[in-house]
């Protein structure tokens, strides 16, 4: 269809270049360059037809999955699209964070180097993991001997990292419900309940500047903003 439209663009531009008396070589040129636009749309055409519509029969165009080792865990199929080792990186650090809220508080770490802020658990992508390995490794890590369940895609934010501003992070952030108490393990230091009276000076650029008030906005986490900070 495109390829068509194109191309019955190319005969009219000859022919109105040809009408106006750009002459020969003017009118072919400008044919030619109607033809190349006709060429490029037929390509993109048949290289497109095969991921429209993509995405499944879930609600949102997400295919709900279970994961191996999640029982009960619903999950669109990008969350289980591995990471590739190498290039290509999006940003200087991209993690997986969770998003845990127990009776208006949301769960973060502090790790034990001095002056760490307060982050979501969670932590880097190794290469070849999915978001759902990633995090179930970090907990592992940084929780003690937890499970998670019921994970649910909440979205992906970018911005400065902590401690230093010439860098990025880039996090994708899901919740869930952990099986087991949290304790702080490995590097992590101390956890924090927090609440949206707590200091917020306390917390990572990112938490406090994109994703906790993204989080207000879509009433995910049911804080007043009149109330935080």
């Amino acid at each position: 269809m495109a390829a068509a439209a194109a191309s019955a663009l190319a005969a009219a531009v000859a022919a109105a270049a040809a009408a106006a008396g750009a002459g020969a070589v003017a009118a072919a040129v400008a044919a030619a360059v109607a033809a190349a636009v006709a060429a490029a749309a037929d390509r993109g055409g048949r290289s497109g037809g095969g991921d429209r519509g993509g995405g499944g029969g879930g609600r949102g165009g997400c295919e709900p999955l279970y994961p191996e080792g999640l029982a009960g865990c619903r999950t669109p199929r990008s969350v289980l699209r591995r990471r590739r080792g190498g290039g290509g990186r999006l940003a200087d650090y991209e993690k997986a964070g969770l998003l845990l809220v127990r009776e208006g508080r949301i769960l973060l770490c502090r790790k034990s180097h001095p002056a760490s802020p307060l982050i979501l658990p969670g932590g880097k992508f190794e290469a070849g993991e999915t978001a759902v390995e990633c995090l179930a490794r970090e907990l592992k890590e940084e929780l003690g001997e937890v499970a998670l369940s019921g994970i649910e895609r909440v979205g992906t934010y970018s911005h400065r990292a902590a401690g230093d501003e010439t860098k990025t992070v880039r996090i994708e952030l899901y919740r869930g419900q952990l099986t087991g108490t949290p304790v702080a393990s490995s590097e992590i230091a101390e956890l924090v309940w927090f609440g949206q009276g707590d200091d917020w000076a306390r917390l990572a650029p990112s938490l406090a500047e994109k994703i906790l008030p993204d989080l207000m906005t879509r009433g995910i986490l049911d804080w007043s903003p009149h109330d935080a900070r």
